[in-house]
């Protein structure tokens, strides 16, 4: 099918950070699925599309996607569509602040994950959970949950979960201000994507460089790696991730004196947000 064919154009673009693009690839698929009434693939499509549609800070229209997709699959009780969803969610929620309710979704998310043997979207949940943990600076149990993500993730042939869990690992260290182990930690992840094209790699791995530069003292070779993060964050209109390079970008500006940069990066993310005209 054409709109099956859509469908995973959309997604390579999306893995390939190419994220606009993929956008609208992803929504002329689910157009398509919709008018043949494809039953089965229409949840599917509504997952992929709010994935996209956060990634670009369009979180209204993701959750609007999401719910849609979850009342489907709980319907017709699928759980790994349901683990999936639900980890897709989770991460909505957290980004939007609403930790009590990322983590029920990530917790319903593990369950579905764990009884229908779906050990792939087990891993990346507990990440997520590690990540709502860092966040709320309760260290150990963030810790415990990459410990349990990594005994998952143990003979997966899945790079990205690994490289995502090693960046995830290394902004623990960073919350902590363990300087040597995020370097260590760092280190391993930039190794795994050495041969890598994916923008989306390359800018979390630039961010974690420029985050680490900073808390070594080293301010403008901080500068350095968070342009570059910003930039291939920007390229790809990936929000998230771009707002977190200016605000990184902003410190180490300032603290090399350069502050037109500085104010021009909190002008981009107060613009981004519909505070600047």
């Amino acid at each position: 099918l054409y709109a099956e064919a859509l469908r995973v154009k959309g997604l390579a673009l999306y893995s390939l950070g190419r994220v606009r693009q993929s956008v609208e690839v992803l929504e002329h698929s689910f157009d398509l699925f919709v008018r043949m009434n494809h039953t089965i693939s229409i949840p599917v499509l509504l997952m992929d599309t709010g994935m996209a549609y956060s990634a670009i800070g369009k979180y209204e229209q993701a959750g609007t996607a999401y719910e849609k997709a979850l009342q489907i699959w709980r319907q017709d009780g699928n759980l790994s569509y349901q683990a999936n969803l639900l980890n897709n969610l989770g991460v909505l929620r957290y980004v939007q602040g609403e930790y009590e309710k990322a983590a029920i979704a990530f917790e319903e998310g593990l369950v579905c994950a764990q009884r229908s043997g779906y050990t792939r979207m087990e891993a990346y949940i507990t990440i997520g959970l590690g990540d709502l943990y860092a966040e709320l600076e309760d260290f150990s149990i963030a810790r415990s949950n990459y410990q349990h993500a990594a005994e998952v993730a143990q003979g997966m042939d899945n790079r990205f979960i690994l490289f995502y869990l090693k960046m995830a690992q290394a902004n623990l260290a960073l919350l902590q201000k363990n300087a040597v182990e995020a370097h260590k930690v760092i280190k391993n992840a930039a190794a795994m994507i050495e041969a890598s094209d994916s923008i989306y790699e390359k800018g979390l791995l630039n961010l974690g460089l420029g985050r680490l530069s900073l808390l070594e003292g080293n301010p403008s070779k901080a500068a350095e790696k968070l342009e570059e993060a910003e930039h291939g964050f920007s390229e790809d209109d990936r929000k998230l991730e771009g707002d977190s390079s200016r605000i990184w970008l902003a410190a180490a500006s300032h603290q090399t004196k350069n502050y037109s940069t500085a104010r021009q990066m909190i002008k981009n993310i107060l613009g981004s947000r519909g505070q600047v005209a």
